[in-house]
């Protein structure tokens, strides 16, 4: 059984205070927020000024606004989360990152107006499942992974695709949008 956290500040519990409801929250990919969640667990629930209890809040909300966005069924884009999935196995934490990869592969697609390819009702299920950490038999759990990976990869290509490359940039990227 995971040890209780420890209480928050009360400098946090008075920035938690001071959050405005209607904050707006920023559209941060999955793979955004695995990195979001891994830094706080890496800096601390303890800030030193109002300023950082500000910011560590209003983070804390945004990741809070996002999970509760997610889709059913789709297991939370946090460390532990990622950590229980790797504990129930390799495949497990596969079906963990294509989920998270489609997801992610997915909205940037919708937010150029492109059709969408995504796996069927059933298999999604199936793949949420594994990525949740559950066990799900060898034989079905193979096929599931294999149409993920399709997907995932076909999301990815034609995004790759579609990023202007400046050849003058060193590492090829184009600048125009500051990358």
């Amino acid at each position: 059984m995971p040890k209780p956290a420890p209480p928050l500040s009360r400098r946090l519990e008075a920035a938690f205070a001071r959050l405005d409801p209607a904050t707006p929250v920023p559209p941060w990919p999955r793979a955004i927020r695995l990195g979001v969640d891994y830094a706080l667990r890496v800096v601390g629930m303890n800030p030193q000024t109002d300023a950082e209890a500000d910011g560590l809040a209003r983070t804390c909300f945004i990741l809070g606004q996002l999970q509760q966005r997610d889709p059913p069924g789709d297991p939370p884009a946090t460390c532990t989360a990622h950590e229980h999935v790797g504990r129930a196995g390799a495949d497990c934490a596969r079906a963990f990152d294509l989920l998270g990869q489609i997801r992610d592969g997915s909205a940037e697609w919708a937010r150029y107006g492109w059709a969408v390819p995504t796996l069927a009702d059933h298999t999604m299920r199936i793949l949420q499942r594994a990525a949740r950490g559950e066990r799900v038999r060898d034989d079905v759990l193979a096929p599931v992974l294999a149409a993920a990976e399709h997907v995932a990869g076909e999301l990815g290509m034609r995004l790759l695709a579609s990023y202007p490359i400046d050849a003058a940039h060193p590492a090829g990227l184009d600048q125009r949008d500051g990358t």
